[in-house]
């Protein structure tokens, strides 16, 4: 930490809570888009289980609707990029320009800039992380329970209950 050019305790602080505010952001959208990648899966299995009740298909879309809404907080609205309008920097933008910015370039403190954007991603991924743990750990669980009672085949991430 001492010499010349080196960081100091403050830096070295800074850059460990923005690698653990990193390390928060990347691990939700991994969540969302493992959650997300059994969604097709488990809507096929029930189309193909006659026993199934039709609400069992709204719920898992209104489910999926849900998560792409919550990766779309975390990575911003694909769709304008692809319109070629201009959007707002995503979360994870912010995030990744503050710390190859703050590490790769310099071991001084981040700038006003990049700890505006740190302080911007911290004080809204909050409210995103309760909107995934209560789709995931709630909403999701409680549909693959319906599920099961409704004799659904299994599918990926799912327990298969066991024969009686």
């Amino acid at each position: 930490i001492d010499g010349p050019g080196a960081r100091t305790v403050t830096t070295l602080a800074n850059q460990q809570k923005a690698a653990e505010l990193t390390r928060e952001v990347f691990g939700l959208d991994n969540t969302i888009n493992e959650a997300l990648q059994r969604m097709p899966l488990f809507k096929r299995a029930i189309d193909e289980t006659p026993t199934a009740d039709t609400s069992l298909q709204r719920r898992v879309r209104s489910l999926e609707v849900k998560l792409h809404d919550a990766q779309e907080a975390l990575n911003g609205d694909p769709t304008q990029a692809q319109r070629q309008e201009a959007s707002p920097q995503s979360l994870l933008g912010r995030v990744g320009g503050a710390i190859y910015n703050g590490w790769s370039q310099t071991l001084e403190a981040p700038t006003a800039a990049q700890q505006a954007d740190l302080d911007l991603v911290r004080a809204r991924l909050d409210a995103i992380v309760a909107q995934v743990r209560q789709l995931i750990d709630v909403d999701l669980k409680s549909l693959e329970s319906d599920a099961e009672k409704a004799g659904v085949p299994w599918t990926s991430g799912r327990f298969p209950k066991p024969p009686a």
